[in-house]
């Protein structure tokens, strides 16, 4: 089977994460007049990119059956006809689409999320080979609720 990735490495988003972390104090000390809301809010958003991006979001790659997922707890294997719902979700620590996969595992309904390697091109394909396991799949494109579950 031929596996295609379909999630992003995210290296910009670790690389501006990690300098922004570092950059946000070090711009408190030199510039005493920046307000401290403002120091709180850079941190509070660099905080938070860097646990959705590390610890929440998943690399996937899928064949004609099953989509790969892996965060840095396990690696799950989800038979594509046990996906119910794909879903673009909003995240605003990116310049890139974070979409959310719903499926059914042990009666349970779980969900992870990715960034797409290539915005709708890499979701394509994907669509299109859930869609010949699952043709009731549920696929929202316009999404304007904020929707991190994370289980």
């Amino acid at each position: 089977m031929i596996k295609h990735q379909l999630s992003s490495n995210l290296i910009a988003e670790k690389i501006i994460t990690f300098v922004l972390i570092i950059i946000a104090p070090l711009l408190w000390i030199g510039i005493p007049e920046i307000p401290i809301v403002l120091f709180i809010l850079a941190l509070v958003f660099a905080i938070y990119s860097f646990y959705t991006i590390y610890f929440v979001v998943s690399s996937a790659v899928f064949d004609d059956t099953c989509l790969f997922a892996r965060n840095r707890k396990a690696e799950k294997v989800i038979n594509l006809k046990n996906i119910t719902q794909i879903k673009l979700t909003p995240y605003y620590g990116s310049f890139r689409n974070m979409w959310k996969i719903q499926y059914i595992e042990n009666d349970q309904q779980k969900s992870i999320l990715i960034f797409l390697k290539n915005g709708l091109v890499s979701l394509t394909p994907f669509v299109k080979a859930v869609r010949s396991k699952n043709p009731s799949v549920d696929i929202k494109y316009i999404s304007p609720d904020f929707d991190m579950d994370f289980n």
